[in-house]
């Protein structure tokens, strides 16, 4: 079975995603967010979706402790640029080792 992977979130991480390759994609904001991803999930098209973590962070804790426990679908949070995370460390290492050089280093 093929899984689907969807991205939901601003328009800075949607644009990247789609450069990517992602072609299923929502621009949403913050004050729409909730509801979008709530519609996504209830869908079980998807079993990939990509959030901004500051997005995710603004999540009910209702929906986001449901969230994290369901196996289907998984939730990946991504860091926004310019805000430091451990998380995000680890993204941005990973990413400097898979490509070659650092995106993020400032000039």
């Amino acid at each position: 079975m093929k899984t689907k992977v969807i991205v939901v979130g601003n328009e800075f991480l949607v644009t990247g995603m789609k450069l990517a390759g992602v072609s299923d994609t929502i621009i949403t904001d913050n004050e729409h967010f909730q509801e979008v991803i709530e519609s996504v999930v209830s869908n079980k098209t998807y079993g990939i979706v990509i959030v901004p973590e500051s997005m995710y962070d603004v999540l009910d804790w209702r929906l986001r402790k449901r969230l994290e426990s369901d196996v289907h679908p998984v939730i990946i949070q991504i860091p926004e640029p310019g805000v430091e995370s451990e998380e995000g460390g680890r993204i941005r290492a990973l990413i400097k080792r898979t490509i070659g050089f650092d995106v993020m280093a400032k000039k």
